[in-house]
């Protein structure tokens, strides 16, 4: 089980959604506490998450079996293809205000470390 808290402003995404789902990243328990969160825990094929958040305007993308707290002001909840599911998260990201668009925009050049060499 994999467990997210942060006690500011987070953005959290599971990132296994699209490789072989093993039994490590199923049950994942997102929780983005106080701030305005964004998180991202849907998964291809679904498989079941718990997601809560704090304080704040909470935003939300989950899977048809996932468990998402009440709370969150925005949930979207993904479902079809793969090719579709990309489809709804991006046009999730496109509808947040530009300046949490912009983290996505450049989150992979700017906000993750350099990937580890093997």
């Amino acid at each position: 089980m994999t467990t997210a808290r942060n006690l500011r402003p987070c953005v959290f995404v599971v990132w296994q959604q699209y490789d072989d789902i093993d039994e490590a990243s199923k049950h994942d328990v997102l929780s983005g506490g106080a701030g305005d969160d964004i998180l991202i825990a849907d998964h291809f094929p679904a498989v079941k998450d718990i997601v809560s958040c704090g304080g704040g305007f909470d935003r939300a993308v989950a899977d048809s079996k996932d468990v998402v707290a009440d709370d969150f002001e925005t949930v979207r909840v993904v479902h079809g293809s793969r090719a579709q599911v990309l489809d709804q998260e991006e046009a999730f990201i496109e509808s947040l205000p530009p300046a949490q668009r912009e983290f996505f925009d450049t989150f992979f050049e700017e906000q993750l470390a350099p990937f580890p060499n093997v």
